[in-house]
């Protein structure tokens, strides 16, 4: 290659690459003003967040299943508790957002008796939770718990999103279940 063909060559490269590195700019530049003003100062945690407003209290727990209860709201309760299933991959507090924005608000001021298994997220010592670990161990447990704590022998089952084919599965496994 003559020295001119060569120079040309290095030029061509430079230019090449002077374009790459201008696109690259221009990507990042547009993912920046992208940015919404303050995204990294977003809250974390529920309470943080102010959601889930509801008093409630921790009554069982295994492995990512954490069931809870929550505190009356009126004096004349149903009989018969509700027990909501939510999705592992959902938090809770999205059916108790705000105070009279709640599902949750709605079914107490209504005198239900409601109890909601939300679900921790996986750490490494839960790989081996399968289907079977969700739907006999810790949903049933929780079914048992409700039961005990309640101290009647039925209970009506809400399953929200995943929480629903949990439920499904449970109750098709259970017939005979306190489930009604």
């Amino acid at each position: 290659m003559s020295v001119s063909a060569q120079s040309r060559h290095d030029e061509s490269s430079e230019t090449d690459q002077k374009r790459v590195d201008e696109q690259v700019a221009r990507v990042i530049q547009r993912a920046i003003d992208r940015n919404i003003p303050g995204l990294a100062d977003l809250p974390l945690t529920e309470t943080e967040l102010g959601v889930g407003p509801t008093p409630k209290e921790l009554v069982y727990t295994r492995d990512t299943a954490r069931l809870y209860h929550y505190l009356p709201q009126v004096d004349e309760v149903y009989r018969v508790p509700v027990l909501i299933v939510m999705s592992p991959v959902a938090r809770g507090y999205i059916l108790d957002l705000a105070k009279g924005q709640s599902f949750i608000e709605y079914l107490l001021n209504n005198g239900h008796d409601v109890y909601m298994i939300d679900w921790a997220a996986p750490q490494q010592k839960h790989k081996d939770l399968d289907l079977a670990a969700y739907v006999e161990d810790m949903l049933g447990d929780c079914v048992e718990h409700v039961v005990a704590d309640s101290g009647v022998p039925d209970l009506t089952m809400i399953g929200y999103c995943m929480g629903g084919m949990l439920s499904i599965c449970y109750n098709a496994l259970h017939p005979k279940s306190p489930v009604k």
